[in-house]
């Protein structure tokens, strides 16, 4: 069975359509004529119609845009039911094109589909096209217009500098737009996100250098540091044992780092990941003066039960733990010293000997104990021995994100 080729119903159809219109009689019929004609001709070049529809009334102007666009489907070797509007003259057209300003382009190399592609991302001349298809995709050429740049030089000079339009595009969307500053930085062998943060934090290469003769070589370090008030190294190797983030908050305070505090930002960023002690200076000031007056030197980068119970006398850990059982004490003069049996994150018991606060049963805490050695307690399963402490520091568990 052989099949009809397209461009032949086409034509069929237009010719049914045409006489079925010259048919009808009557003036209401004279109006269906007209409707049926004008559907046709939207799609048949062939028509007359087609063309005093789209404001093209000269026969030497249709004849050269009907061969131009016939040389355009012989070369792109598809069914002219499968071609874009966007491909046809009657786009053209309405941009105010003639058939010379079209043959200007194809005589150049263009395709009627590449041209209507370069009019879509603003490139008009075709002198323009050529200097961009010479040295790049119709697609890469649309990704650097995108980013703003419509000058094929300027594109090409970003790609000499920074090798591709992804680097390109990091630094553009950042703001960058000096490409001699660009290339001198990466000359330097510095990377391009390091390029980025040096540019937008107005870093000296000089500033980089004193930086990193004091070892601290990490750009976002050192550009964290200078935005955080530390405009020079020296200031800030008092603190350098310390969090970034925590070293700031501490030179903002006014406040020098010692071994107690240095352990206090190691806890807050090794233990939990979070803000406990560093959330504010009062806060700050509050639990530092706990622990100090409890006479820890330092928080041990351990957790309570994770330590032998025979080695914890009067060292500080953190703990995350829930109440199971309260085993408060009254003494002869009333006075109620609050104790109880907990359960922390790893399921291992410990006893709490004392604590400040409200910590009801079945309710977790975090904070930080100091050891006293191990407690003696019977259970249905005998005889149980665990670690006990003084809680020092008591907070409540949403202080931090789940954990």
């Amino acid at each position: 069975m052989k099949l009809i080729p397209s461009s032949l119903l086409i034509a069929m159809f237009s010719i049914n359509t045409l006489l079925y219109a010259q048919t009808l009689s009557g003036e209401s019929n004279d109006i269906m004529a007209q409707q049926l004609r004008k559907q046709s001709a939207r799609w048949d070049m062939n028509l007359i119609e087609y063309w005093t529809n789209i404001g093209v009334t000269d026969t030497e102007e249709i004849e050269k845009w009907k061969l131009l666009y016939q040389n355009f489907l012989d070369n792109y070797k598809l069914p002219e039911y499968s071609i874009k509007n966007s491909y046809k003259p009657a786009y053209f057209i309405a941009k105010g094109f003639k058939p010379e300003d079209i043959q200007l382009w194809t005589d150049v190399g263009f395709q009627l589909n590449e041209i209507s592609d370069f009019l879509e991302i603003g490139v008009d001349t075709h002198q323009e096209a050529k200097l961009w298809k010479d040295n790049m995709s119709i697609y890469e050429i649309k990704e650097w217009v995108k980013l703003g740049i419509k000058d094929s030089e300027l594109a090409q000079n970003w790609k000499s500098v920074v090798g591709d339009i992804g680097n390109a595009s990091f630094l553009i969307r950042d703001g960058i737009t000096n490409t001699e500053e660009v290339k001198i930085l990466k000359d330097k062998g510095f990377e391009i996100d390091e390029i980025a943060l040096i540019i937008k934090n107005n870093l000296s290469l000089n500033a980089i250098k004193e930086w990193r003769e004091n070892d601290i070589k990490d750009i976002k370090k050192i550009a964290i540091l200078v935005n955080g008030g530390f405009d020079n190294p020296k200031k800030y190797l008092p603190y350098k044992n310390i969090d970034k983030d925590h070293a700031i908050k501490l030179y903002k305070w006014g406040i020098k780092p010692n071994k107690l505090i240095e352990s206090m930002s190691r806890s807050d960023r090794v233990l939990f990941k979070k803000e406990l002690f560093f959330k504010n200076q009062e806060r700050f000031v509050s639990f530092y003066d706990k622990l100090n007056n409890a006479n820890c030197s330092e928080i041990i980068n351990n957790y309570f039960t994770n330590i032998d119970m025979s080695k914890n006398k009067n060292q500080c850990l953190m703990f995350i733990g829930n109440m199971i059982q309260r085993l408060d004490e009254k003494s002869f003069f009333g006075k109620i010293t609050q104790k109880g049996l907990v359960n922390d994150m790893t399921k291992k018991n410990f006893y709490v000997e004392s604590f400040d606060g409200d910590w009801l049963e079945n309710e977790y805490k975090i904070g930080v104990i100091k050891g006293n050695e191990f407690f003696n307690y019977e259970s249905k399963i005998g005889k149980q021995v665990i670690p006990k402490g003084t809680v020092i520091i008591l907070d409540a568990l949403d202080t931090l994100d789940k954990w």
